[in-house]
């Protein structure tokens, strides 16, 4: 409410000064000329925050664009170091699984041999002397 009274009372100034008869032409293109020279004013420093967001957005853009480039490196860096890392992989199980085989082997050898020398083992054959006749 208070906010429309405010347009009114400025809307009904504006317009009695605007269409005042009594004002001379050159009072009226004075006041015209000092709205037109506002307006340009407005008009300019409006041109001017405009331009300057634009300019701040793309400085903004450039400074993101190369943290992105750096990231970027930094991840195919890491990718890089992976990649090398799994490639290894194959090499490094196949030469676990050929020292596992190797161990299984010596160990089996060495079970095959205990159990082939425990099975070669010659009976021994005790003679023991005889036994002393009873004593009646």
């Amino acid at each position: 409410m208070a906010d429309d009274h405010f347009i009114k009372a400025n809307l009904a100034e504006a317009g009695k000064d605007a269409h005042d008869p009594s004002m001379e032409l050159r009072d009226r293109i004075a006041k015209l000329e000092a709205s037109f020279d506002r307006m340009k004013v407005f008009m300019t420093i409006s041109v001017a925050v405009t331009l300057g967001g634009f300019a701040f957005l793309g400085n903004q853009t450039v400074r993101l664009e190369g943290r992105m480039d750096r990231m970027e490196s930094k991840l195919e860096s890491r990718i890089d170091r992976i990649d090398t890392k799994v490639d290894a992989v194959p090499t490094r199980l196949s030469e676990e699984f050929q020292a596992m085989r190797a161990d299984m082997a010596a160990q089996t050898a060495a079970i095959a041999s205990a159990v082939t020398a425990a099975r070669a083992v010659q009976p021994q054959i005790v003679v023991m002397p005889p036994a002393p006749p009873p004593l009646h």
